[in-house]
């Protein structure tokens, strides 16, 4: 079983690479937006009683958080494409699902973390954006989120049928969770309704965590907590994925 699932993992990362355009944008417009978008953050955070804040500690995570979601689509099209390919039931008579579930998965998750940690990082250098705490901690709440988000990525390709109901689902995400979750603003700056509604959004968890430690010197305690409340959220998206999922349904491989 193992055997397989690494040769089919491999052979989803070579796909990845054969065409890295998809993620090397949702690299880029994140660290462009970063440039707008840091002068009216530092703005706020001053307001917010932080006066050494330049901006980028709302803007780096505010952008990593909400360009995570986009990379839905670019996982997702993988699974449709097999089917378009003609190659999936050829996969799932070779292999089990469990198999390719985990072949597929996991380089999902390393792509979602490879382009977490790029942005980040790029944004931190690029922006001068100063972390008050552990980045042990960063590091952990960056990992919750994105086994958060590759549960998302399951269960929306579980229950769309086609590739374009994948795509306009994930960009619905995408604005609408991150939006609530503080990306483009603390949270504490929007609409009361919007304030309420926050807490039903991952992103909303995560930006908490990263403001936390980055901001306020938080630690792995944080890091931990928030981790505990973004895998309440996977295991909901997972059960949705597995309620759902059949490896023998026909999806719709063309946009």
């Amino acid at each position: 079983m193992l055997r397989r699932s690494l040769s089919l993992a491999f052979h989803t990362i070579k796909l990845y690479l054969s065409d890295p355009a998809p993620l090397m944008v949702f690299i880029l417009m994140p660290l462009g937006l970063m440039a707008f978008l840091a002068p009216a953050s530092r703005a706020l955070l001053l307001a917010q009683g932080y006066p050494h804040a330049g901006g980028a500690e709302q803007a780096v995570p505010g952008m990593t958080v909400m360009f995570s979601f986009f990379v839905i689509g670019v996982i997702g099209i993988q699974f449709f494409r097999e089917q378009g390919w003609g190659t999936w039931d050829r996969l799932r008579i070779a292999s089990g699902t469990v198999e390719i579930l985990v072949g597929k998965i996991v380089p999902g998750l390393l792509l979602l973390l490879v382009q977490l940690v790029v942005v980040f990082a790029a944004g931190t250098f690029l922006f001068g954006m100063r972390v008050s705490g552990s980045v042990a901690a960063l590091a952990v709440i960056a990992a919750g989120f994105a086994v958060c988000i590759m549960a998302l990525t399951m269960a929306l390709i579980a229950w769309c049928r086609t590739l374009d109901q994948l795509n306009v689902l994930s960009n619905v995400c995408a604005i609408l969770l991150s939006g609530l979750g503080g990306s483009f603003a603390p949270v504490s700056e929007l609409p009361r309704w919007a304030q309420a509604a926050a807490h039903a959004s991952p992103a909303y968890w995560a930006m908490q965590g990263m403001r936390a430690v980055i901001l306020d010197g938080a630690g792995m305690r944080t890091a931990l907590s928030t981790c505990l409340v973004l895998a309440a959220f996977a295991g909901a998206f997972a059960l949705l994925a597995v309620v759902r999922f059949n490896a023998r349904e026909v999806k719709g491989s063309e946009t």
